[in-house]
């Protein structure tokens, strides 16, 4: 069976899920919102590259593109 992620937008929406799915006897996992920081800081490699990028960032070597060439 397939995996759905639901993204509710506020608490009804979530409560409104949960009732339903536990009417229809659905397992289902509340997991608190993910921040993309964590992810970057997973692993060692992940974040070595994340501080380099920051560094380079501070010492004005960062790249800046513009939203309009971003899929040019």
């Amino acid at each position: 069976m397939q995996t759905i992620v639901i993204h509710p937008e506020n608490e009804e929406q979530q409560k409104a899920l949960q009732i339903i799915l536990d009417g229809f006897k659905v397992p289902y996992e509340n997991e608190p919102p993910s921040d993309a920081t964590d992810y970057l800081l997973s692993t060692e490699a992940n974040k070595k590259r994340l501080y380099k990028a920051l560094e380079e960032d501070k010492n004005g070597e960062g790249i800046e593109i513009k939203l309009d060439d971003l899929w040019k």
